[in-house]
């Protein structure tokens, strides 16, 4: 998927997003309510977008629904964490420098199931409430087999 995603960055042309979302309408869902895709799954999009379809298919790897994060201790925890931290709590950024995938214009970063893994291996030392509850979370992530999408 992450090949996929950033060869439609890269051309800023979304066939192959969209056919892989119809390859795999059962297990893609809206990233906006969570529910299942149906045939008509277009008729959702807002703008139509590379950005936006991306943000479609990414959900063939994560449930919406899900949601977890840092919230509003983000900017404190980034003051002081070591950058290797940071990048556990953060992940990868998919696409070219000047189009990467940020659907929401505010931060995007993905992390594969192998990457959860790691990251609650780094995070797990750490004796900070607020870190040791997400990095459960990565824990949990990880043993489904699924990966994370962060957003901002």
């Amino acid at each position: 998927m992450a090949h996929l995603l950033d060869q439609a960055l890269v051309q800023n042309n979304a066939v192959g997003l969209e056919a892989f979302i119809n390859a795999n309408l059962d297990s893609c869902s809206s990233p906006y309510d969570g529910r299942v895709l149906g045939s008509d799954w277009k008729k959702l999009l807002e703008l139509g977008t590379t950005q936006e379809i991306g943000d479609f298919a990414l959900t063939r790897y994560y449930d919406p629904k899900e949601d977890f994060g840092l919230g509003e201790s983000w900017p404190d925890l980034e003051a002081w964490l070591p950058i290797p931290m940071r990048a556990a709590l953060l992940g990868i950024a998919i696409g070219p420098a000047e189009n990467l995938f940020d659907p929401g214009r505010q931060g995007s970063y993905i992390q594969s199931p192998a990457l959860v893994r790691e990251s609650a291996s780094v995070l797990g030392s750490l004796d900070v409430p607020v870190l040791q509850a997400f990095q459960r979370q990565l824990v949990r992530v990880a043993a489904s087999g699924q990966g994370i999408y962060v957003t901002f």
